[in-house]
């Protein structure tokens, strides 16, 4: 239903704006080649010619509602703020991306394997879990009695939570600066390390989430003021 819309529209302002030739022509304007694109390749797979190539293509539809921009004076004027504060935000992503990478490398340093830790049966070589099935990390915390604190290959999370290596270490650094679930991290580590990694969790969240992520709010919404 939406091919056949598309496919109308298009021949529509075809005839009434000229196909290429005239000013103010149908292919003169950027949005109405994407509509072109979209809609040529809808039909050849239809055809039988466009096989998977071309119908990963049709992925340019969800650009569509863009064309609306031009026609929502207020939403005009806010994608324009933001296009012309992309100079502006650049600086402040980098001084943001050396933020992360500073807590990288303080984590690197201080947490490196520390979340393989984990509390192991000294007959059977078996990981302690509890009620829930989770294994027991240990090493600020004691394992119970018949246990010892040893360490396995994997760390939670399908081996994604760690600071093992700068690039696992920069994405906790993200997640912890998004709010999601950097709590959990930093009880993982009170528990492998010390309870004082409070000390390291506490300031990456207050001045990533925020003070430098709104940075970037604040450079948009000076501009928009202009």
């Amino acid at each position: 239903m939406f091919n056949v819309i598309y496919t109308v529209e298009m021949f529509l302002r075809i005839f009434s704006l000229g196909f290429i030739w005239n000013p103010g022509s149908y292919l003169r304007s950027m949005w109405c080649q994407l509509d072109f694109i979209c809609v040529m390749t809808a039909l050849m797979e239809y055809a039988g010619g466009g096989g998977g190539s071309l119908g990963a293509l049709r992925a340019f539809r969800v650009l569509r509602p863009l064309r609306f921009v031009n026609n929502i004076a207020g939403l005009k004027s806010i994608v324009q703020s933001v296009m012309t504060a992309i100079p502006m935000l650049k600086n402040t992503m980098i001084v943001l991306f050396f933020f992360f990478l500073i807590f990288a490398i303080g984590g690197l340093n201080l947490f490196m394997g520390m979340l393989k830790q984990r509390c192991v049966d000294e007959l059977t070589g078996e990981s302690f879990t509890d009620d829930e099935g989770e294994e027991m990390l240990c090493g600020s915390v004691e394992c119970p009695t018949g246990y010892y604190c040893g360490k396995k290959t994997l760390n939670p999370n399908y081996d994604v939570t760690n600071f093992d290596n700068i690039f696992w270490a920069l994405l906790n650094v993200f997640q912890c600066v998004t709010l999601e679930g950097w709590s959990d991290i930093m009880v993982m580590y009170q528990k492998t390390y010390t309870p004082l990694v409070i000390l390291f969790f506490v300031p990456l969240v207050f001045l990533g989430a925020f003070f430098l992520l709104n940075l970037n709010l604040a450079v948009i919404q000076t501009k928009y003021s202009i």
